[in-house]
């Protein structure tokens, strides 16, 4: 309990604004925000290191009871933004990551030549490709540096190309302790028999849609496989399997998001995903151009609060990201790259993540040393985790207000664009721009983008 005479102090905040009656607080370096009223935003400036307790509680208004104002003061105190003047806590430091998500590609081939792949110009021959023994070798040394509840994704490629490979992997990782092994397929060489076993093995497969008919997902998918993917999805959902759809949106396909969320509830998917094409190998090909990230976090709330019954729908896509940079408040030195993410090449090559397959970001190869000296002494590994945080990243990344929601966008993205470790992020401001509007719809709406059922205020 507080006393009276006690004196606390409210940390200098990074940013503010105010809409109506509710202001935005935001601290950066915490990182935290609050949207208060203008009663409680009075309190904050007031515990300014002078005023005593007392002295603000007599000046505060008479509906606030004692009991009350002392629950607020722990509450501020619990987020770190007040402390007492004779007791300085310091801010949070940088969340230490360990691996979280191992991807691998069992093959770089593809049965497709989709327009915007992000792993296009990626290839390795048949004849290279590692044994699945060497793979299980890989799998068991990455738990060394693993979290516990490491998550196995398989990727391509067109994985399904080496499907009895990849149930043999998914068993294996299972085996030995990775907490869930999910796939992503373009879904036309789907069978029943995969279906089963990836039901037995309980596989999240992500299957990519870019269209909600023919024309539009075919002209990016190549002719006929519209028809193949939906195929692929109600054989997966007649074995019960676990089914995200991929919508990737760009101007051609826009203004069918409502569609193709309607399309997913028809077909029974657990999960409709949806986002911006990364520009990343294929995808800076300029037949396809992006929505700008703000618009695209607004429309779909305005979608969601038109249609609440896409709600279950969401938790892996663009805009529930979003919600949960904003809402987690952690503070992490930047997105993890070749430090809580890393990608096995077909060949036995190592790199940081999957956007991020490019010569110079090869970190070994295990057939040539073990992952474990890889994974601590590669140079280019290192250079990496001391180039990527926020706070050093750049001038313009270490001041800005939401570094650390932020984390510095994608820097795979950011390479491939600018051929610099250390740009901004791509569409930097409107990142920024969404952020702040994603604050002030979780401000109301807490449970955005966790595909709980909710009100839209």
């Amino acid at each position: 309990m507080y006393k009276k005479d006690a004196i606390y102090i409210c940390r200098k905040w990074d940013f503010i604004e105010k809409k109506g009656e509710r202001t935005l607080v935001l601290w950066s370096d915490i990182p935290t925000w609050m949207v208060v009223d203008d009663e409680l935003h009075s309190l904050l400036k007031m515990l300014d290191g002078k005023n005593t307790i007392g002295m603000i509680m007599s000046e505060f208004p008479k509906t606030l009871t004692e009991e009350q104002f002392g629950q607020i003061l722990t509450f501020l105190t619990a987020m770190n933004v007040v402390y007492e003047k004779w007791n300085y806590k310091p801010v949070p430091e940088i969340k230490e990551s360990k691996i979280s998500e191992v991807v691998i590609h069992p093959t770089n081939r593809c049965n497709l030549n989709c327009i915007m792949c992000s792993n296009k110009y990626n290839q390795v021959q048949k004849k290279d490709e590692i044994s699945t023994d060497k793979i299980k070798q890989f799998l068991d040394d990455t738990l060394e540096f693993a979290v516990e509840g490491v998550t196995l994704s398989i990727i391509g490629g067109e994985p399904l190309l080496k499907a009895d490979v990849v149930l043999e992997l998914a068993r294996y990782a299972k085996k030995i302790g990775f907490a869930k092994v999910g796939i992503s397929t373009n879904g036309t060489l789907m069978t029943k028999e995969f279906a089963k076993e990836a039901k037995k093995l309980d596989m999240e497969i992500q299957v990519s849609i870019d269209g909600t008919n023919e024309e539009e997902n075919d002209y990016l998918r190549g002719k006929g496989t519209f028809k193949k993917i939906v195929r692929a999805i109600k054989i997966l959902k007649d074995e019960d399997v676990f089914v995200v759809t991929n919508f990737l949106c760009h101007t051609g396909n826009y203004d069918s998001l409502e569609k193709y969320f309607k399309l997913a509830l028809k077909l029974k998917v657990d999960s409709a995903r949806f986002g911006p094409i990364k520009r990343v190998g294929g995808g800076k090909n300029e037949e396809v151009k992006n929505i700008p990230v703000d618009k695209l976090l607004r429309d779909s709330h305005v979608l969601f609060t038109k249609h609440p019954e896409f709600v279950k729908l969401l938790g892996k896509d663009y805009y529930s990201a979003f919600a949960n940079s904003c809402r987690l408040k952690v503070k992490f030195g930047y997105c993890g790259t070749g430090l809580a993410t890393l990608l096995l090449n077909p060949d036995g090559s190592i790199y940081p993540c999957p956007g991020h397959v490019l010569p110079e970001f090869k970190a070994g190869n295990i057939l040539d040393d073990s992952f474990s000296n890889i994974w601590q002494h590669s140079p280019v590994l290192k250079k990496i985790r001391n180039t990527y945080p926020i706070n050093k990243l750049n001038e313009k990344c270490s001041k800005c207000i939401v570094r650390h929601f932020c984390l510095g966008g994608c820097r795979a993205e950011a390479y491939h664009c600018t051929h610099s470790m250390t740009a901004p992020a791509i569409e930097c401001e409107n990142i920024k721009k969404a952020i702040i509007e994603m604050i002030w719809l979780l401000s109301t709406t807490p449970t955005l983008g966790t595909g709980k059922v909710y009100r839209f205020d």
